[in-house]
């Protein structure tokens, strides 16, 4: 397995009422190093460990986001360039449940260590994790 990285967060209902500390990211590659020319696979986990739904509003279409960065530079951003409809939406995780979103960077990256940071671009329950990835 590649890096992870897993948080604990407190959230916001709905009615932004703090909901217990039942909210965990988990920001996952498929390796940790990497040779320059290999893609590399990500997946932001959220899951609601609460015993109540959890609603997550999005301002338009657009659910999550990969940004990668090396030496405090963004390089990369999953979004950058696509286009969303703009209708406001929500996701609802239930007690229990979990929802994963997937993305795949393709490109040649020079050795080093790069940030990776995986977003949940919720309105009311904005959520980020991010993982080190090293390039040999």
């Amino acid at each position: 397995m590649g890096a992870v990285m897993s948080l604990m967060s407190g959230a916001c209902s709905g009615d932004d009422m703090p909901v217990k500390s039942d909210v965990s990211i988990n920001l996952s590659t498929d390796r940790a190093v990497y040779l320059p020319d290999e893609s590399i696979d990500m997946s932001i986990n959220i899951s609601n460990h609460s015993g109540k739904p959890l609603i997550l509003s999005f301002s338009n279409a657009q659910r999550f986001d990969f940004i990668l960065e090396k030496d405090g530079r963004v390089l990369w951003t999953w979004s950058e360039g696509m286009m969303f409809a703009q209708v406001m939406g929500q996701e609802v995780l239930n007690a229990g449940q979990q929802i994963t979103y997937n993305a795949r960077f393709q490109d040649n990256l020079i050795p080093g260590t790069y940030k990776l940071t995986g977003k949940i671009v919720s309105i009311n329950v904005p959520l980020s994790a991010s993982v080190a990835i090293v390039v040999q």
